[in-house]
């Protein structure tokens, strides 16, 4: 039998009973948020319900818009919002990532958010239940994409490709900025990494939670006159774009996608993603075993047909409408 209590709205996936929002797109009144970043996270909900890492987080990014009123929830320690019981779960993705587990009347629901398989050393290693699940609502973002490169062998690319000349990185603020740190730290330790502010300020929130993610300092513009060593510096994508002719620095993007093709003036492309690939998604549903999946967020076509194979019912989730996993509209 179908859940029912689930539906897909114009501002995001909403639990029915319990009136509330996971990861809505715009202002909500009540929301339940899977991590911190802003296509899942944004400014000016109403209640809002996380983990506390990932309120942390919110309250730096947006100040007095993080929340009205903020209730933080640790991993496996359900809670009720109206009739619903609500869990998180360790996600993988980043600092406190939760995939959302929801009961109602014998049935369970599994929000994914954004997941990662892959080992990362700054934030909580995923978690698949144990439970039967009803319905799974998967990310799949890289669903097209049969498998990310091994991240460290990625960076070892990328070191040797510079051949000595000083790094600059472009990454995401939250989340790739501590992984790729971590990565050098453990690959190069003898290279100094310098970090923008936009940057350094989240690795603090990290420490903060007990998640460090290496060896770093803060950038100064004097630093890079003085730097005797090659040096890698990580900045925003948005900072980046301000050295297109600065060609000191061999320049990168740490991306699951091609990002040379979208920015022409990279020297190259570094492979390192905190998504799960087709393959991961396949090995995570086998996992959970769900009687039913709903895919979003992404191009699952290839899963839509896997799951065909596989006798689980699929549907992919667009904005404005429902694919089932025969491509029916």
């Amino acid at each position: 039998m179908a859940v029912t209590w689930i539906e897909y709205r114009d501002r995001g996936f909403y639990c029915i009973p319990g009136d509330f929002y996971l990861d809505p797109h715009n202002v909500v009144e009540k929301a339940v948020v899977s991590h911190a970043h802003a296509d899942h996270y944004p400014r000016g909900l109403g209640e809002v319900h996380a983990t506390p890492a990932t309120l942390a987080i919110g309250t730096i990014r947006y100040r007095a818009q993080a929340g009205k009123s903020q209730h933080p929830h640790p991993y496996h320690a359900p809670f009720q919002i109206g009739p619903v019981e609500v869990e998180l779960i360790p996600a993988g993705h980043m600092l406190g990532s939760a995939q959302v587990l929801l009961r109602f009347k014998g049935e369970t629901v599994l929000y994914t958010g954004d997941l990662s398989l892959r080992p990362n050393a700054t934030c909580e290693p995923l978690e698949a239940p144990t439970e039967p699940i009803d319905l799974l609502i998967s990310e799949s973002t890289f669903a097209a994409k049969d498998r990310h490169a091994d991240p460290a062998t990625a960076l070892r690319e990328t070191l040797d490709a510079a051949r000595f000349k000083p790094l600059m990185i472009a990454v995401y603020p939250l989340g790739k900025a501590q992984h790729v740190t971590h990565l050098l730290t453990q690959i190069a330790p003898e290279m100094p990494v310098l970090l923008h502010y936009e940057v350094w300020r989240f690795h603090q929130v990290y420490e903060q939670f007990g998640f460090k993610p290496g060896k770093y300092q803060f950038y100064r513009r004097q630093d890079k006159r003085t730097m005797m060593l090659p040096h890698a510096f990580l900045v925003t994508p948005k900072v980046m774009s301000s050295y297109t002719k600065d060609y000191d620095y061999f320049k990168v993007m740490a991306s699951g996608w091609m990002a040379k093709q979208r920015f022409p003036f990279l020297d190259g492309n570094l492979d390192i993603s905190d998504h799960v690939d087709e393959l991961d998604i396949q090995e995570y549903l086998g996992r959970v075993k769900p009687k039913q999946v709903w895919f979003w967020h992404g191009s699952p076509g290839p899963l839509l047909e896997w799951c065909a194979g596989a006798g689980i019912a699929a549907k992919e989730i667009r904005r404005g409408e429902v694919v089932d996993s025969e491509g029916e509209v």
